[in-house]
């Protein structure tokens, strides 16, 4: 072999190595700036239909019928505790149609779903899976011909995000002295995986004892947001709101948000309340005092909590016998 021959091998070899250890890279476990493990992603519940539930095709004159089950993964990392958490319901047909009543296309299954996370080795389990069944379907009339029909599944479900932060604490908070940390600077903020995510936070000196935090919140899924534990109800004053809590572990020294609201839609105080996405992000600034303690960086834990509606569809063929 000619050495122009073996030095454009060699080329490709270290080319080909060079993309799968790129690859390796961008598949890692997401550190946190507070020392934890998010296994990270955007996705909280996914969602699909079970092979055949429904199938592509049914007939009819009452003699097909057929199920339809939804597949639901935590591929997300927020435990969905178990009780009234999870409803789901089959639209897109008139139930009478297919031998059934409305009833019967809502579920509110009892079990909660544990969370997508990381064992003590970095290794990730997978999050709970669930199956939900609708059975008796059945279209019990006659056509003249074949007739498409949309079946969509809706799912609402209680879910949260957890984010972790910095903040660099000083005596003189004006001191440009970076051997701890530096005050003024955008930080390395970390999120779990959910369709919610704190996508930026910052800091900066706001006196001679306080600090400013700036933070972004921003909707990263494909769903939509609603007010937790409100079921999803499709009303303005639900949706697109968001339960933020912020703990800096500054103990007795106060935080105070701008932007929060109560359930009543009042100004909140303190460091949690309501947040109302607008565009599908929202950003909130709050105040933290020091006083005059350094120096020494402080993990800041960031909560979010929201109901989340996604859904799916599939087109079924009604054929006539």
């Amino acid at each position: 072999m000619s050495k122009t021959k073996i030095k454009s091998l060699l080329i490709v070899i270290m080319t080909v190595a060079a993309v799968f250890l790129l690859s390796a890279c961008n598949t890692q476990p997401e550190k946190t700036a507070g020392g934890t493990t998010f296994v990270g992603g955007t996705q909280g519940l996914a969602m699909e239909f079970i092979p055949e539930a429904p199938p592509d095709n049914v007939f009819d004159g009452g003699k097909f019928p057929f199920a339809v089950n939804i597949k639901l993964n935590n591929a997300g990392e927020w435990e969905i505790k178990s009780g009234s958490k999870i409803t789901a319901e089959i639209s897109g047909i008139d139930p009478a149609d297919f031998s059934l009543s409305a009833a019967n296309l809502k579920k509110n299954p009892p079990q909660g779903m544990l969370p997508t996370r990381l064992d003590p080795n970095g290794q990730t389990i997978e999050g709970d899976i669930l199956v939900m069944d609708f059975p008796g379907f059945n279209y019990k009339g006659t056509l003249y011909g074949d007739v498409p029909a949309t079946i969509k599944a809706d799912v609402c479900y209680g879910y949260g995000t957890k984010a972790v932060s910095k903040l660099c604490i000083k005596k003189d908070l004006s001191s440009k002295d970076t051997a701890v940390c530096a005050v003024t600077e955008d930080k390395t903020v970390s999120n779990s995986g959910a369709p919610v995510q704190v996508a930026s936070f910052k800091e900066a000196q706001g006196g001679t004892d306080k600090v400013i935090i700036t933070m972004l919140l921003k909707h990263a899924g494909t769903g939509k947001i609603f007010e937790k534990d409100s079921q999803c109800v499709d009303k303005l004053e639900k949706k697109d709101r968001v339960y933020l809590k912020i703990d800096t572990g500054m103990g007795n020294l106060g935080i105070v948000c701008n932007g929060l609201q109560t359930q009543a839609g009042q100004p909140a105080t303190g460091g949690e309340g309501y947040v109302v996405l607008y565009g599908g992000e929202r950003q909130i600034t709050c105040t933290q005092p020091t006083g005059g303690q350094g120096d020494f960086e402080k993990t800041v834990s960031m909560t979010l909590e929201y109901d989340y509606n996604e859904y799916i569809t599939k087109q079924i063929t009604v054929k006539h016998v």
